[in-house]
Protein backbone atom coordinates (compact mmCIF):
# COMPACT_ATOMS: atom_id res chain seq x y z
CA UNK A 1 0.00 0.00 0.00
CA UNK A 2 2.75 2.47 0.97
CA UNK A 3 4.71 1.58 -2.19
CA UNK A 4 1.64 2.38 -4.30
CA UNK A 5 1.27 5.78 -2.60
CA UNK A 6 4.92 6.59 -3.30
CA UNK A 7 4.46 5.74 -6.99
CA UNK A 8 1.35 7.94 -7.17
CA UNK A 9 3.21 10.85 -5.54
CA UNK A 10 6.14 10.52 -7.97
CA UNK A 11 3.79 10.32 -10.94
CA UNK A 12 1.88 13.41 -9.79
CA UNK A 13 5.11 15.39 -9.34
CA UNK A 14 6.31 14.48 -12.84
CA UNK A 15 2.94 15.45 -14.27
CA UNK A 16 2.90 18.85 -12.56
CA UNK A 17 6.58 19.66 -12.95
CA UNK A 18 6.69 19.21 -16.73
CA UNK A 19 4.94 21.45 -19.25
CA UNK A 20 2.81 19.51 -21.75
CA UNK A 21 3.74 19.53 -25.40
CA UNK A 22 2.48 22.53 -27.36
CA UNK A 23 -1.16 22.14 -28.36
CA UNK A 24 -1.75 19.29 -25.91
CA UNK A 25 -4.02 20.38 -23.02
CA UNK A 26 -5.72 18.00 -20.59
CA UNK A 27 -7.74 18.27 -17.39
CA UNK A 28 -4.59 18.85 -15.31
CA UNK A 29 -3.64 22.01 -17.21
CA UNK A 30 -5.08 25.45 -17.92
CA UNK A 31 -5.54 26.80 -21.42
CA UNK A 32 -2.17 28.61 -21.25
CA UNK A 33 -0.35 25.35 -20.45
CA UNK A 34 0.13 26.01 -16.73
CA UNK A 35 -0.71 23.18 -14.28
CA UNK A 36 -3.93 23.66 -12.32
CA UNK A 37 -2.53 22.21 -9.10
CA UNK A 38 0.14 24.14 -7.16
CA UNK A 39 2.46 23.01 -4.37
CA UNK A 40 5.33 24.58 -2.43
CA UNK A 41 7.94 23.73 0.19
CA UNK A 42 10.48 26.06 1.74
CA UNK A 43 12.25 27.37 4.80
CA UNK A 44 14.54 30.12 5.96
CA UNK A 45 15.23 32.98 8.34
CA UNK A 46 12.65 34.89 10.41
CA UNK A 47 13.49 38.42 11.55
CA UNK A 48 11.48 39.93 14.40
CA UNK A 49 10.00 43.34 13.56
CA UNK A 50 8.47 46.33 15.32
CA UNK A 51 7.76 46.03 19.02
CA UNK A 52 8.27 42.24 18.84
CA UNK A 53 12.03 42.81 18.65
CA UNK A 54 11.98 43.65 22.36
CA UNK A 55 10.62 40.23 23.40
CA UNK A 56 11.88 37.78 20.77
CA UNK A 57 15.16 37.37 18.93
CA UNK A 58 15.38 36.38 15.26
CA UNK A 59 14.69 32.75 14.38
CA UNK A 60 13.87 30.34 11.57
CA UNK A 61 10.85 29.09 9.64
CA UNK A 62 9.50 26.45 7.31
CA UNK A 63 6.54 26.61 4.94
CA UNK A 64 4.43 24.19 2.91
CA UNK A 65 1.30 24.69 0.90
CA UNK A 66 -0.97 23.55 -1.88
CA UNK A 67 -3.66 25.10 -3.99
CA UNK A 68 -4.79 26.12 -7.46
CA UNK A 69 -3.25 27.96 -10.40
CA UNK A 70 -5.92 29.92 -12.27
CA UNK A 71 -3.34 30.64 -14.99
CA UNK A 72 0.39 31.32 -15.27
CA UNK A 73 0.10 34.54 -13.28
CA UNK A 74 -2.58 34.07 -10.60
CA UNK A 75 -2.55 31.39 -7.87
CA UNK A 76 -4.31 30.71 -4.58
CA UNK A 77 -2.58 28.52 -1.97
CA UNK A 78 -3.53 27.25 1.45
CA UNK A 79 -0.37 27.44 3.55
CA UNK A 80 0.89 25.89 6.76
CA UNK A 81 3.88 27.59 8.34
CA UNK A 82 5.95 27.37 11.51
CA UNK A 83 8.28 30.01 13.01
CA UNK A 84 10.64 29.58 15.97
CA UNK A 85 12.12 32.45 17.95
CA UNK A 86 14.35 32.49 21.05
CA UNK A 87 13.55 34.87 23.93
CA UNK A 88 16.18 37.53 24.73
CA UNK A 89 18.17 37.10 27.92
CA UNK A 90 16.79 40.34 29.36
CA UNK A 91 13.25 38.89 29.40
CA UNK A 92 14.43 35.69 31.07
CA UNK A 93 16.41 37.52 33.74
CA UNK A 94 13.42 39.76 34.50
CA UNK A 95 11.22 36.71 35.16
CA UNK A 96 13.62 34.23 36.74
CA UNK A 97 16.65 36.27 37.80
CA UNK A 98 20.19 36.21 36.43
CA UNK A 99 21.01 32.79 35.02
CA UNK A 100 24.13 30.72 35.86
CA UNK A 101 26.68 30.10 33.12
CA UNK A 102 29.00 27.54 34.74
CA UNK A 103 29.39 24.19 32.92
CA UNK A 104 26.80 21.68 34.11
CA UNK A 105 24.47 24.30 35.56
CA UNK A 106 20.80 24.58 34.63
CA UNK A 107 19.76 27.73 32.79
CA UNK A 108 16.28 28.97 31.91
CA UNK A 109 15.69 29.58 28.19
CA UNK A 110 12.61 30.81 26.36
CA UNK A 111 11.13 29.88 22.99
CA UNK A 112 8.31 31.40 20.98
CA UNK A 113 6.59 29.02 18.55
CA UNK A 114 4.19 30.41 15.97
CA UNK A 115 2.03 28.26 13.69
CA UNK A 116 -0.15 29.56 10.87
CA UNK A 117 -2.93 28.34 8.56
CA UNK A 118 -3.58 30.95 5.86
CA UNK A 119 -5.02 31.52 2.40
CA UNK A 120 -2.56 33.41 0.21
CA UNK A 121 -3.22 34.58 -3.36
CA UNK A 122 -0.16 35.49 -5.40
CA UNK A 123 0.21 37.35 -8.69
CA UNK A 124 3.22 37.08 -11.01
CA UNK A 125 3.46 40.56 -12.54
CA UNK A 126 6.66 39.94 -14.54
CA UNK A 127 7.58 36.75 -16.33
CA UNK A 128 10.23 35.69 -18.82
CA UNK A 129 11.21 32.21 -19.93
CA UNK A 130 13.07 31.66 -16.65
CA UNK A 131 12.53 34.62 -14.30
CA UNK A 132 9.30 35.54 -12.53
CA UNK A 133 8.56 38.38 -10.10
CA UNK A 134 5.46 38.21 -7.93
CA UNK A 135 3.55 39.70 -5.01
CA UNK A 136 1.70 37.69 -2.38
CA UNK A 137 -0.79 38.61 0.36
CA UNK A 138 -3.21 36.81 2.60
CA UNK A 139 -4.27 36.01 6.13
CA UNK A 140 -5.77 33.46 8.43
CA UNK A 141 -5.32 31.74 11.79
CA UNK A 142 -2.17 31.96 13.94
CA UNK A 143 -1.32 30.11 17.16
CA UNK A 144 1.43 31.52 19.39
CA UNK A 145 3.01 29.46 22.15
CA UNK A 146 5.54 30.88 24.62
CA UNK A 147 7.59 28.31 26.56
CA UNK A 148 10.17 28.81 29.30
CA UNK A 149 12.15 25.69 30.18
CA UNK A 150 15.42 24.54 31.71
CA UNK A 151 18.38 23.82 29.48
CA UNK A 152 21.74 22.60 30.74
CA UNK A 153 24.95 24.37 29.88
CA UNK A 154 27.99 22.40 28.71
CA UNK A 155 28.12 19.31 30.89
CA UNK A 156 31.03 17.79 32.74
CA UNK A 157 30.31 14.08 32.90
CA UNK A 158 26.54 13.70 32.78
CA UNK A 159 23.76 16.26 33.01
CA UNK A 160 20.72 15.82 35.15
CA UNK A 161 17.34 14.81 33.70
CA UNK A 162 15.32 17.44 31.77
CA UNK A 163 12.82 19.42 33.81
CA UNK A 164 9.17 20.18 32.95
CA UNK A 165 8.31 23.49 31.33
CA UNK A 166 8.42 26.30 33.88
CA UNK A 167 5.84 28.42 32.06
CA UNK A 168 3.63 27.93 29.00
CA UNK A 169 1.42 30.68 27.57
CA UNK A 170 -0.64 30.36 24.37
CA UNK A 171 -2.59 32.86 22.33
CA UNK A 172 -4.74 32.28 19.21
CA UNK A 173 -5.45 35.16 16.85
CA UNK A 174 -6.05 36.23 13.29
CA UNK A 175 -3.29 37.76 11.22
CA UNK A 176 -2.38 39.18 7.84
CA UNK A 177 0.73 39.00 5.67
CA UNK A 178 2.09 40.37 2.43
CA UNK A 179 5.31 40.51 0.49
CA UNK A 180 7.15 39.94 -2.76
CA UNK A 181 9.50 37.42 -4.26
CA UNK A 182 11.32 36.12 -7.31
CA UNK A 183 11.21 32.68 -8.91
CA UNK A 184 13.56 30.95 -11.32
CA UNK A 185 12.62 28.15 -13.68
CA UNK A 186 15.80 26.16 -14.37
CA UNK A 187 14.41 24.19 -17.32
CA UNK A 188 12.56 25.44 -20.36
CA UNK A 189 10.01 22.62 -20.23
CA UNK A 190 9.61 22.47 -16.47
CA UNK A 191 6.95 24.06 -14.27
CA UNK A 192 9.08 23.62 -11.14
CA UNK A 193 10.54 26.91 -9.91
CA UNK A 194 13.02 27.89 -7.24
CA UNK A 195 11.77 30.87 -5.25
CA UNK A 196 13.02 33.40 -2.71
CA UNK A 197 10.67 35.82 -0.97
CA UNK A 198 10.17 38.08 2.02
CA UNK A 199 6.88 38.87 3.75
CA UNK A 200 5.72 41.12 6.54
CA UNK A 201 3.43 39.34 9.04
CA UNK A 202 1.25 40.98 11.66
CA UNK A 203 -0.70 38.85 14.15
CA UNK A 204 -3.44 40.49 16.21
CA UNK A 205 -2.63 38.87 19.58
CA UNK A 206 -4.71 40.54 22.30
CA UNK A 207 -4.44 40.64 26.12
CA UNK A 208 -5.96 37.62 27.83
CA UNK A 209 -5.29 35.11 30.58
CA UNK A 210 -1.52 35.26 30.00
CA UNK A 211 -1.26 38.84 31.25
CA UNK A 212 -0.78 37.61 34.82
CA UNK A 213 1.99 35.19 33.78
CA UNK A 214 3.88 36.74 30.87
CA UNK A 215 2.29 39.79 29.23
CA UNK A 216 4.37 39.73 25.98
CA UNK A 217 2.69 36.44 25.05
CA UNK A 218 -0.52 38.43 24.53
CA UNK A 219 0.96 41.30 22.51
CA UNK A 220 0.63 41.72 18.74
CA UNK A 221 3.38 39.82 16.91
CA UNK A 222 5.35 41.16 13.96
CA UNK A 223 8.05 39.44 11.94
CA UNK A 224 9.62 39.13 8.48
CA UNK A 225 10.01 35.54 7.21
CA UNK A 226 12.65 35.27 4.48
CA UNK A 227 11.99 31.98 2.73
CA UNK A 228 13.59 30.00 -0.11
CA UNK A 229 12.20 26.83 -1.57
CA UNK A 230 10.60 25.00 -4.47
CA UNK A 231 7.22 25.75 -6.04
CA UNK A 232 5.40 24.13 -8.96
Amino acid sequence: MSFTLVLLAISSFRLLAQTPAQGHINSWYNADGSPKLAMEFGGGYSASAGSSRQVQNDGWNYLMGGGYNFNRRLSLLAEYGFNHFRSPQSEIDALFGAQPTAPGSAQVVGDTHLWKLTLDPSYRFHQTEHLGLYVVAGGGFFRKLQIFRTEYNTCIGACGPPTPDLLRASNNAGGIEGGAGASWRPGTYSNARLFAEVRYVWVDNKPGVNEQFYAPADRATQYLPITVGLRW
